[in-house]
């Protein structure tokens, strides 16, 4: 018989997840069953509801953890992912799901890639060490994973990310640079060196990283000679929020 968790339109389904909330008495093994292959159904509705629902389930002191932990090494690496995040609901992640999350770092859904730094960055709250290594692992080689592995690492403030950051100032992509130079803003340890480094993106071709750039050196406090040479050949750009960014830090250079 077609389980109505799994067949139907997405919003039917989640209609059918909350009634099962509802209902009493609890629910059926078949159906904690299909609750867990929503886990990775393709509807991103479906498998958040799945896990919302798995997880109140868990809080009714049903088992879900043992199943979830299992679901951790499925082959679909979206129910993998649906796991991690039921887990996380019920605060029971464990630090065996950190590699998947540092793969969906990597993810081209920008909602799971946010998500994942979430969890990431929860794990580290008991487990910082391993995280952390993690974490610079990812930072140090170009790569999917390279962009979150740098902001991830920015809001644990990690000294070690000053050097990856300034490794990734010269990634290939656009992105990747930018959060290394989100880094730099907040962890400059020899902040003298950061300001010359990204003072040397003004030069950069792509008027975004220029404009960033222009705008990261006034918080950086440096008023080296190059500094200022470079703001102000910023404040002559053809690009108006480029100029208004390099006026901003000079003001702010005094």
């Amino acid at each position: 018989m077609p389980s109505p968790f799994l067949d139907g339109a997405p919003a039917d389904r989640v209609a059918a997840m909350a009634a099962l909330l509802q209902r009493a008495p609890g629910p059926e093994e078949t159906e904690i069953d299909a609750l867990c292959v929503c886990l990775g159904d393709a509807s991103k509705l479906v498998q958040r509801r799945s896990a919302e629902a798995l997880a109140a389930l868990a809080t009714r002191g049903i088992p879900i953890a043992p199943r979830l932990r299992d679901a951790l090494g499925a082959a679909d690496p979206r129910r993998r992912w649906g796991a991690a995040y039921a887990l996380a609901l019920i605060d029971a992640l464990p630090l065996d799901a950190l590699p998947l999350l540092i793969d969906v770092l990597g993810s081209d859904d920008g909602d799971l890639r946010w998500a994942a730094a979430d969890l990431v960055k929860r794990l580290a709250t008991d487990n910082r060490a391993a995280v952390v290594a993690s974490l610079l692992t990812a930072a140090a080689v170009p790569g999917p994973q390279r962009k979150m592995a740098l902001y991830s690492l920015r809001d644990l403030e990690v000294p070690q990310a000053f050097d990856a950051a300034l490794a990734a100032l010269v990634d290939p992509h656009l992105e990747t640079r930018l959060a290394a130079l989100a880094v730099l803003a907040r962890i400059h340890p020899d902040p003298l060196v950061a300001a010359h480094r990204v003072a040397s993106l003004i030069h950069d071709a792509d008027p975004r990283m220029q404009r960033a750039a222009a705008g990261t050196l006034g918080g950086l406090a440096i008023r080296s000679p190059e500094v200022l040479e470079a703001l102000r050949r910023a404040e002559q750009s053809s690009d108006p929020s480029v100029r208004r960014a390099a006026a901003r830090s000079l003001r702010l250079l005094g």
